[in-house]
């Protein structure tokens, strides 16, 4: 239960009780003080969690009865000992979130995540399934499909559901996903099984060899892009009021931003090195790699089709001299998502990945591999956000750390392994979204083995 002190225009909120102190209730704007946090006028209302204890039983709870696909609570999850052949679970449940868009009045629904690690995970007690070979196709090798774990392919042909779900739940117009799927080049095929109605930004049918490493975004070692595992797809209910662009081949439209170019287009690597956490590796590439994610960011923009103009956030000029396909119209919404590397704060990467969402003109960015326990230091990419902006218009949302947690015997067996629970983060421009209620994945999901 949480306790609620009014001073003037301002709350305290207090950390009555560990467990029901949950960072994905609020909206946090300002600072850590005096073993609180303060906010103002900006406390959220939530399908999932309750902020304060009203004494009512909540009568969404389901029963305890488990069927596949069927929807578990939280708790239920949490406390599940045994999983049938044919059943998974996210490993990271993803994270939705719903918006009212103020152009137009429409709502927006995204949901962000991060899929198993690639390949087939080896433990003592465990060891990974391949993926049911009856998901190749005659344009395809055994052999490709083969390198993946059926783990994460289960969680990539989850999507489907995945959206629809959260299109349902929050009655939305258009609804965004994006996400680390691990899943490799030759095998984007597999987006080829969605229905017609699940689009994607990158053409289902595009074939990564023939444009270099223009569509990959997961950094290598030797300052190269090595895979396409960042993926966005989408519903879109509404294209009167909506365009989203999509590409289908090598065209000027940017999908990635290339954040080898960090230190030319994004900060001075000089600025970052007077802050006592910088770290340098051995060249410049590495040390991006290293310091500041091993993906680069991906992004959607949404067009806003009867609507005159937005004060949406700019695309630098300098890094356009660059970057033509990174132009955006004064009616476009620029959704991204961003796997931040082991994110758990810190003066120099808050500084960096914040300087690179503002100058990339990113309305709103789903943050992921956020680690467990680090979701409140966000604050620090938001707090950064505002001083480049010179206002207020940043804020953002975190998922609850409990939603998470991954079931004890799963860890027992070997299957997941602990240190693969993390948080979902969400940012937004207030000025152009107002945030309505979020909520975790807590489906069973289809397990593809053989």
């Amino acid at each position: 239960m949480l306790k609620k002190e009014k001073y003037g225009k301002k709350s305290k909120i207090k950390k009555i009780k560990e467990n029901n102190f949950c960072y994905s209730n609020f909206i946090i704007n300002r600072c850590w003080c005096g073993g609180y946090f303060a906010y103002k006028n900006i406390i959220e209302n939530q399908k999932q969690t309750k902020t304060i204890d009203d004494g009512k039983k909540d009568k969404n709870i389901p029963s305890k009865k488990i069927e596949e696909n069927s929807q578990i609570s939280q708790t239920e999850r949490n406390k599940l000992t045994s999983l049938q052949k044919n059943e998974t679970i996210y490993v990271r449940p993803p994270f939705g979130a719903k918006f009212l868009i103020k152009a137009n009045n429409k709502d927006l629904s995204v949901v962000f995540d991060h899929f198993d690690s690639p390949d087939k995970r080896k433990k003592d007690k465990y060891k990974e399934k391949s993926p049911s070979f009856s998901l190749v196709d005659s344009n395809t090798k055994k052999s490709d499909l083969n390198k993946q774990g059926a783990q994460e392919v289960s969680e990539f042909l989850g999507i489907e559901n995945l959206l629809k779900y959260y299109r349902d739940e929050f009655k939305s117009s258009l609804t965004i996903f994006g996400g680390d799927t691990n899943i490799k080049n030759e095998n984007y095929y597999l987006a080829r099984k969605f229905s017609d109605e699940i689009e994607s930004t990158l053409d289902k049918n595009l074939k990564f060899k023939g444009y270099g490493e223009k569509y990959l975004t997961s950094l290598g070692t030797k300052g190269n892009y090595s895979n396409q595992y960042d993926k966005m797809f989408f519903i879109n209910n509404d294209k009167e009021n909506f365009g989203i662009d999509t590409i289908k081949g090598d065209t000027v439209k940017e999908y990635k931003i290339d954040i080898y170019k960090t230190f030319k287009y994004f900060i001075e690597k000089d600025i970052l090195k007077r802050l006592n956490d910088f770290k340098e590796s051995k060249n410049d590439n590495l040390t991006i790699r290293n310091r500041i994610s091993d993906h680069a960011p991906v992004f959607s923009d949404v067009n806003l089709k009867n609507v005159t103009k937005i004060e949406n956030i700019k695309v630098d000029s300098t890094l356009l001299q660059g970057y033509e396909g990174l132009r955006k119209s004064d009616k476009t919404l620029r959704i991204a998502h961003w796997n931040i590397l082991n994110y758990n704060g810190g003066k120099a990467k808050s500084l960096a990945i914040a300087n690179i969402i503002y100058k990339s003109g990113f309305d709103l960015v789903g943050l992921t591999e956020i680690n467990d326990k680090a979701g409140e230091t966000v604050k620090e990419i938001v707090d950064n956000l505002n001083t480049l902006d010179n206002s207020q218009r940043f804020k953002f949302i975190v998922q609850n750390r409990e939603d998470t947690i991954i079931p004890q015997f799963l860890i027992d067996q070997q299957r997941f392994g602990k240190d693969q629970t993390e948080q979902v983060a969400i940012i937004y421009d207030s000025k152009n979204f107002e945030f309505k209620e979020s909520k975790s994945y807590t489906k069973l999901i289809k397990y593809f083995v053989d």
